[in-house]
């Protein structure tokens, strides 16, 4: 019983999360994010999505380049129509941090 309630606490906690950590994003597909893994992300509506810096204010007066540290942003979910209407609304992409690759490096980017 208990080795069940640890299962079921580990499998909930991320569905309770705000913001779920994707990693190194290294570009997009379609309507997909690809992480440095190869791993691919989908994201309803991806070319409208909206880019909030570390501190939650948007970015629209840059360009998103690739690759980013990011995070994506879940809507309130507390209501049970929100899943059925999250296919339709605007995904919320956080990046921490820009990079860039220097000499087969990656170091992170600074904007002159």
């Amino acid at each position: 019983m208990k080795k069940l309630l640890l299962c079921l606490i580990i499998v909930a906690l991320p569905l309770m999360a705000e913001e779920i950590w994707l990693g190194m994003v290294s570009g997009a597909q379609g309507d997909s994010l690809i992480l440095v893994d190869g791993l691919k992300i989908y994201v309803p509506n991806l070319t409208f999505a909206q880019y909030l810096s570390e501190d939650d204010h948007l970015l629209d007066n840059i360009e998103i380049t690739y690759p980013f540290t990011a995070s994506l942003v879940v809507n309130d979910l507390s209501d049970p129509e929100s899943r059925a209407v999250s296919s339709a609304s605007i995904p919320t992409i956080k990046i921490y941090e820009f990079y860039e690759v220097k000499e087969g490096r990656l170091v992170e980017r600074t904007f002159d």
